[in-house]
């Protein structure tokens, strides 16, 4: 039949580790009383995924390494939002 493929579309060529990055805007609900962060997100987390938040405040960038404690999904102005609580692995020292 015409218009078939005789050949691979792709191939592998051994394995590699890597990492995506997909940035979302989230709202930072605060901190908790057990060092933890709140946040508001459009999308759920899984618990235990590692992520990072980059936070931005007068021209100034924080990078913290954050770990899913919690995610649930919360109405927000008549919208499904996602609540989640994350425990900071590195980067951020509470003043």
């Amino acid at each position: 039949m015409s218009g078939r493929r005789r050949h691979q579309r792709f191939a592998t060529v051994g394995s590699y580790e890597g990492a995506l990055r997909v940035r979302r805007e989230v709202v930072v609900d605060g901190p908790g009383d057990d060092g933890t962060l709140s946040i508001t997100s459009d999308v759920p987390a899984t618990p235990d995924e590692i992520l990072t938040l980059d936070l931005v405040a007068d021209r100034t960038a924080t990078s913290l390494t954050v770990q899913v404690i919690e995610s649930r999904p919360v109405m927000r102005e008549g919208t499904v939002r996602h609540a989640l609580r994350l425990a900071v692995l590195e980067g951020f020292t509470r003043c």
